[in-house]
């Protein structure tokens, strides 16, 4: 049997999902023993949209992007000068995460601060939090800008304006983790008897079914994870969920794979992103398959 999308080609009409319970639906988080919570996860790369052009006695830059992702290893700044001009400075992750907010060591702060975020770690960025009033004691201070909801990404931008002094600069940027939570997935499609729940039943099959159902199973068949490339997998079964052969036509069909088999295809068919206000509005689950733009 196979879950099929009730709609063609709109990918990402394929469940409603929220980090809290609303009319259309709710993702419900579970304990995890590897959560992560208040952890600063380490960024991988860096690079800015302005750097000083100050080289040292070996030949590198003494104020680069990546500068700003050691304690201890200096510090990023930007050109100077910028008036009404706005900076960007971006952190690359080696694998998407989920994070609560961005904590930010200023070597000099600007006026206002704004962060925008992607999921993929290319363009477009979307913003998360729009651009904040930067109240500090001085140019140097250690500031944490919270998300309105825990984000999944892979890529994160600090955009800066209204300079405060000649320079932007930051001493270290760190991403505070929100975990890796299990995920119970309500489906919009509504029953007078129970909520439906997105699972995986005894056949290995992906079945929108009863919430109170899969309980009375008792073996985590309505349970979901996000591993850390970007597939949702069952638990119990270790099995991902998948856009069988990639195809979208009349709506297309949901089935569960071997994660590592669908990933290979290197197509997005078992990739999933939760969207954020700005992407999905009603906080939808959109597949990443090469193509699919809709929502």
């Amino acid at each position: 049997m196979e879950w099929r999308i009730p709609r063609a080609v709109e990918i990402g009409f394929l469940l409603c999902i929220s980090f809290a319970v609303t009319n259309c639906c709710a993702l419900e988080h579970e304990e995890a023993a590897d959560a992560i919570e208040k952890t600063y996860i380490r960024i991988a790369t860096a690079e800015a949209s302005s750097v000083y052009p100050s080289v040292g006695p070996n030949g590198m830059r003494e104020y680069s992007p990546d500068k700003a992702l050691t304690k201890g290893s200096g510090y990023w700044s930007s050109e100077g000068n910028h008036k009404n001009e706005v900076v960007s400075w971006t952190g690359i992750l080696t694998n998407r995460r989920t994070f609560n907010g961005i904590n930010i060591n200023w070597a000099y702060a600007p006026g206002k601060v704004s962060i925008a975020v992607s999921f993929d770690g290319k363009e477009p960025f979307h913003e998360v939090v729009p651009f904040q009033d930067v109240n500090g004691p001085s140019a140097a201070f250690e500031q944490q800008v919270t998300f309105p909801h825990p984000i999944r990404l892979k890529a994160v931008r600090i955009l800066m304006k209204n300079a405060r002094y000649e320079y932007f600069g930051i001493n270290l940027v760190q991403l505070v983790g929100a975990g890796n939570p299990m995920l119970r997935i309500h489906g919009g499609i509504t029953s007078p008897h129970q909520d439906m729940c997105l699972q995986i039943d005894e056949h290995d099959d992906i079945v929108l079914d009863g919430c109170l159902a899969s309980l009375t199973a008792m073996d985590g068949r309505a349970l979901w994870k996000y591993n850390e490339l970007g597939q949702l997998y069952n638990p119990i079964k270790n099995k991902c969920m998948a856009l069988k052969d990639n195809i979208d036509l009349d709506g297309g069909a949901v089935v569960a794979q071997d994660c590592e088999q669908s990933y290979k295809y290197n197509d997005g068919r078992s990739i999933w992103q939760v969207g954020d206000t700005d992407l999905l509005p009603l906080r939808m689950l959109k597949s990443m398959r090469q193509g699919t733009t809709t929502k």
